[in-house]
């Protein structure tokens, strides 16, 4: 909600602190599981975290929520191969207070752009005439 005091939009300049990382936050050395599903239209993976490792490594995200007692992530790829969605679910406790940590990321909508090539410069002829 924009309304919300905690509210945090993220731009290309504003950009999510685990996005440094890759577009998608995965921490190799904290999975403690992981299961993947394969059904009619798309890839299920979800991958369960040990939350020590990553309470030390994420104090600044955390901050809001606490210290997490779960985490998980669930990414759906579709029959291409393309990230569709992601989402992060846990819990977390803060001043002894637990509560639920939720989020989501959708891609609805995605070009047809598969790679962009370094454009051709040409030189351009010297200009020191035309000052």
């Amino acid at each position: 909600m924009s309304g919300d005091k905690d509210y945090v939009c993220y731009t290309r300049t504003n950009k999510m602190s685990m996005t440094a990382e890759g577009m998608i936050f995965i921490k190799p050395e904290s999975v403690t599981s992981s299961e993947v599903k394969n059904t009619a239209d798309a890839k299920v993976i979800t991958m369960q975290y040990d939350v020590s490792k990553l309470n030390s490594s994420m104090a600044s995200q955390l901050g809001l929520v606490g210290d997490l007692d779960s985490f998980s992530v669930v990414y759906t790829i579709d029959k291409d191969g393309y990230c569709t969605s992601m989402e992060q679910t846990g819990t977390a406790t803060k001043d002894g207070v637990q509560s639920k940590v939720d989020y989501l990321m959708t891609v609805s909508h995605m070009n047809d752009i598969a790679s962009v090539s370094k454009p051709q410069v040409q030189k351009s002829a010297d200009k020191s005439d035309a000052e």
